[in-house]
């Protein structure tokens, strides 16, 4: 009792100044946080996070004084181009940028506010200005990614692209764009790659369900049967996958499931293009040849300006004994093959010309009429970026619809 008693006063004493120690902590950390640095830095984190009600609260915390007037100057700005008020904003740019170490952000949002009046050459030598001062600035390697997809010149996005998910190693949307990129490149095995980065770094994607089917489709350009069966059992059970399982089925030799399942796929869309396909390949080694024309002929009708289908339909006439009109459907097939020779030749142009939108319009009419709509669409917009007047561009972009993939909502997971 009494070695009890005689510590208790030392406890005592310790206890007080561990209050103490608490205590003049959390002052210090009220005193820092109502310091206007503190709304500098928080204000900072905030513009990076595009969270604009939080930015105006961080920009009234500061005082009206020179020395946070350049600050100041960067979060007005960075508000105003939110609500497009461009000229404004360029002015407190430009006092903003007087500061060094606020210099690279007021170069990346002057480049955002140029990109977003059609004034891409400006905004592009912006964003590299940013990365001279900063090489390590993610959201200007994000907008020259997003520039350089828009007109087309995909391996320069793929380099920022990389660039960003090196920087950030727990974003996953990099490597979906660059699985987009290397898909419309025909790099199927690099595509694949990139969706299961994706994956990795993030297994719940907003697109998750269009991603699947994607990486299925490279899977099976690749042969690759019993992975693309795979990455079809966690889709949802539509037309499209039905068909996309019935021709994985049908090269690993079950003819009769593939079969079953084209055939489910075609009762709930009949306009589905693969399905017709298998069920012609189906026809055409069971020698129904009658059947498979039909087969055939139908998925030309739907997709005339797929090669493969008007091939197999030229071996189908054959077998059938229509040999004059296997003769016309091998000459649109010829045709055919020459436009995809001419849409070739034109991306080595594009990219030896970055800045040609003719160039790009001509793609997009190509790809169109090769029945790549998103390839179409994406070749047309980078026209249209490239020379805002450009009005065969426009009304080709207007008749196209909402095919293609957008940069700048895939890069932040919309």
């Amino acid at each position: 009792m009494n070695g009890l008693a005689r510590r208790r006063p030392k406890n005592g004493r310790f206890a007080a100044v561990l209050i103490g120690i608490v205590a003049t902590g959390l002052l210090t950390g009220l005193w820092f946080y109502g310091r206007p640095v503190h709304h500098v830095h928080a204000g900072l984190a905030t513009l990076k996070s595009r969270d604009w009600e939080r930015l105006q609260y961080e920009l009234l915390a500061l005082p009206h004084s020179s020395e946070y007037a350049k600050p100041s100057s960067l979060f007005s700005a960075a508000l105003k181009l939110e609500r497009r008020e461009f000229v404004s904003a360029h002015r407190e740019l430009r006092f903003a940028a007087d500061d060094a170490s606020l210099r690279p952000l007021a170069w990346l949002l002057a480049g955002e506010a140029l990109y977003a009046q059609n004034r891409f050459r400006e905004a592009e030598i912006n964003f590299k200005r940013a990365l001279e001062l900063d090489p390590d600035l993610i959201d200007a390697h994000r907008w020259l990614a997003i520039a350089y997809y828009d007109i087309g010149l995909m391996h320069e996005a793929v380099v920022h692209l990389r660039r960003v998910a090196e920087l950030d190693p727990s974003d996953a949307r990099p490597h979906r764009v660059m699985a987009v990129i290397h898909m419309d490149l025909g790099s199927n095995a690099i595509s694949v790659e990139d969706f299961e980065e994706s994956f990795r770094r993030n297994p719940r994607q907003p697109d998750r369900a269009d991603m699947l089917v994607e990486l299925a489709g490279g899977q099976l350009s690749l042969k690759r049967y019993d992975d693309a069966l795979q990455t079809l059992a966690a889709c949802e059970e539509t037309a499209e996958v039905m068909s996309m399982r019935a021709d994985a089925l049908y090269s690993l030799g079950d003819a009769a499931q593939a079969k079953r399942l084209a055939q489910r796929a075609l009762a709930a869309e009949p306009q589905q293009r693969l399905s017709l396909y298998v069920l012609g390949k189906i026809a055409l080694g069971d020698r129904h040849y009658e059947e498979a024309v039909d087969f055939f002929t139908r998925g030309a009708k739907i997709a005339p300006s797929d090669y493969d289908m008007q091939y197999m339909l030229v071996t189908a006439l054959r077998a059938a004994g229509q040999t004059e009109e296997a003769e016309k459907r091998l000459e649109l097939a010829e045709q055919l093959r020459l436009v995809r020779e001419e849409f070739d030749s034109l991306l080595t142009r594009a990219i030896d010309e970055p800045y040609n939108a003719d160039i790009r319009y001509q793609l997009g009419i190509l790809a169109d009429r090769l029945n790549m709509p998103h390839l179409a669409q994406s070749w047309l917009k980078a026209a249209v970026v490239l020379d805002p007047g450009h009005g065969l561009a426009q009304r080709a972009l207007k008749k196209q619809g909402n095919a293609s993939p957008d940069a700048a909502l895939l890069l932040r997971g919309s």
